[in-house]
């Protein structure tokens, strides 16, 4: 036998004995692995058991309880961002009313400007002597009056 098939031999039997060895643990950690025997067999420890572990998980999530003074500090820092949020919010509210209001301003000061714009052209005209580019009422004309006044007599 050469020195080769004395090493191949020899991993093969180290496999061997590594997946016995795999499959004798995986039935252990499924007969052990199991608790339900062990509840049955030792109800009052298994129920202890679960007392305390839920204790302790208790313990290690809650937060610690801060001191008094550290909670008064805490609270009285809340209080001041509550106060300085509705300061805050009513210059907010301000800002968002002027940049409402801003555009409409802006488009009322342009149609009156274009309104005494548009008047003081028609104004300036009449002045010079031209006659209105409109009429003062187009529905009455100035002779029906003297006509209505003739027939009454």
């Amino acid at each position: 036998m050469s020195d080769q098939d004395f090493f191949a031999e020899e991993a093969r039997l180290a496999r061997s004995a590594l997946r016995n060895l795999a499959k004798e643990a995986q039935l252990k950690i499924q007969q052990h692995g199991d608790i339900c025997p062990l509840i049955k067999k030792r109800p009052w420890i298994s129920l202890m058991s679960a007392f305390g572990g839920g204790i302790v998980t208790g313990f290690l999530a809650t937060p610690a309880r801060r001191a008094p003074e550290e909670e008064k500090k805490r609270r009285e820092l809340k209080e001041e961002k509550k106060q300085e949020r509705k300061a805050q919010k009513g210059s907010i509210l301000e800002r968002n009313f002027a940049s409402a209001l801003t555009p409409a301003l802006r488009t009322f000061a342009a149609t009156a400007a274009g309104a005494l714009f548009h008047n003081f052209q028609q104004g300036g005209a009449e002045t010079n002597g031209h006659a209105p580019s409109h009429p003062q009422h187009p529905s009455v004309a100035p002779d029906q009056y003297a006509d209505a006044e003739r027939r009454k007599i």
